[in-house]
């Protein structure tokens, strides 16, 4: 059988404690104890050694030395504890609901996925119509069995750990002097919640966020490019960029195929004023000018038109022929009054047609067999809507000349031409 022995303050080979009560372990903040208290609280101690044992009221944990460090001891009461929390219930025959304590009271429960209950043993289903139901917005929140446990069953409710799924205010001296600095996108991280799996994962800042629009001040009037990595700010320098406006009144766009400008719009001289006038150039400036139209041809029926280099003027045609002079006529033709005509029909027959308007009294157009040959190729004189009356009294409006070297003089009357032979 061992024997407990005392040695100065050091209890050694196995003591043991009786009683149903409690031993009181020292109690204090983290600050306390790395400040070096001895485990009396009084005397300071710069040295822990491994095994010590103590309950860390700043974490509500108890915790123990390892040679290395402190760590949490499995059991706690606190929020921090990892460790699955049981509670245990005995059967009555009457009582179905149950109250429930989480690992960490200050979290409720999420969902009954977190709890494994059995009875004696027998691991037990939750939802409606099974052994229980949990009653989650309950305070306290509860389990309720569809059958009251009878008397000796044992009820165990493990509870196999929370994740708080609200999120508090923190302040940025939690995360030490070096919080709040410059976002590093490739590197920094933050932690995501997965509610339904109750998994917390690590996600780069740039996987959700994308690249950041770089800092704005100072990049007035300059605008976001990217070459395909990172975003800047530049300078725009496009030739599509406009240049200054500045008294640029009235110019319009131009570009010599590099460089855009604003340039005088060739426009137009003011109309004001030149009604009538066309628009004109000298190759170099446009200007209006009056039109050098023809003069009013009212009254002008038959007349020709001239200029004497300055002016233009309409004028009378002078169709008399000059003495001994003739029109030369091989084919079908128009006859003018006062003209000669010296007729070849060699080659054909053809009509000539007097005129029937602007007709003179005493006006006369005269016909010659030129060659000879009207016996073979008449020539037919067409009076028109007039009469031709011949030497022989004869009148109708076409008279045929078919006599070689036949000469026939046609004098208007006034009312019909006069054919003489």
């Amino acid at each position: 059988m061992s024997r407990t022995k005392v040695r100065g303050t050091v209890i050694i080979d196995n003591p043991a404690f009786g009683g149903i009560g409690a031993i009181q372990v020292p109690v204090g903040t983290t600050i306390e104890r790395d400040a070096g208290f001895g485990m009396d609280g009084v005397a300071p101690s710069t040295v822990f050694s491994k095994g010590m044992l103590r309950y860390n009221s700043t974490d509500d944990q108890f915790e123990g030395y390892d040679g290395a460090q402190w760590a949490q001891i499995a059991g706690g009461g606190g929020g921090g504890s990892t460790a699955m929390a049981v509670q245990k219930f005995n059967g009555n025959g009457s009582t179905v609901t149950f109250n429930l304590v989480p690992t960490n009271p200050t979290v409720p429960l999420a969902s009954a996925s977190t709890l494994m209950v059995d009875i004696n043993g027998l691991m037990q289903d939750e939802g409606t119509g099974k052994a229980f139901t949990i009653n989650l917005v309950s305070s306290p929140q509860t389990l309720t069995f569809s059958e009251a446990p009878v008397t000796g069953d044992v009820i165990t409710i493990r509870h196999l750990g929370e994740i708080s799924n609200s999120v508090s205010t923190v302040n940025s001296s939690a995360f030490g002097s070096g919080f709040g600095g410059t976002i590093d996108t490739v590197n920094d991280k933050i932690l995501m919640l997965d509610a339904s799996a109750n998994t917390v994962y690590s996600i780069n800042i740039g996987t959700i966020a994308g690249d950041p629009v770089p800092a704005q001040s100072g990049q007035n009037g300059k605008f976001l490019t990217t070459d395909g990595t990172g975003l800047s700010w530049v300078t725009v320098t496009h030739p599509t960029e406009l240049p200054a406006q500045t008294s640029q009144t009235g110019k319009f766009l131009t570009t010599d195929g590099t460089n855009v400008s604003w340039a005088t719009v060739d426009a137009l001289p003011s109309q004001s004023g030149q009604a009538g006038e066309f628009l004109t150039t000298d190759g170099t400036n446009a200007s209006w000018a009056v039109v050098d139209a023809l003069p009013s041809q009212s009254g002008q029926a038959g007349e020709f038109l001239q200029t004497d280099g300055t002016n233009a003027t309409w004028e009378a045609l002078d169709v008399s022929p000059n003495e001994g002079s003739y029109v030369i006529v091989t084919t079908t033709h128009s006859a003018v009054l006062g003209t000669r005509l010296l007729c070849d029909t060699t080659s054909a027959a053809f009509t000539v047609t007097l005129p029937t308007t602007g007709l003179v009294a005493g006006e006369a157009i005269s016909i010659t067999d030129g060659v000879g040959n009207c016996a073979t190729n008449n020539v037919t004189v067409n009076g028109g809507t007039n009469n031709i009356i011949s030497t022989a009294g004869t009148s109708g409006t076409t008279l045929l000349i078919d006599d070689d070297g036949a000469v026939v003089t046609l004098i208007w009357s006034g009312t019909a031409w006069r054919a003489i032979v």
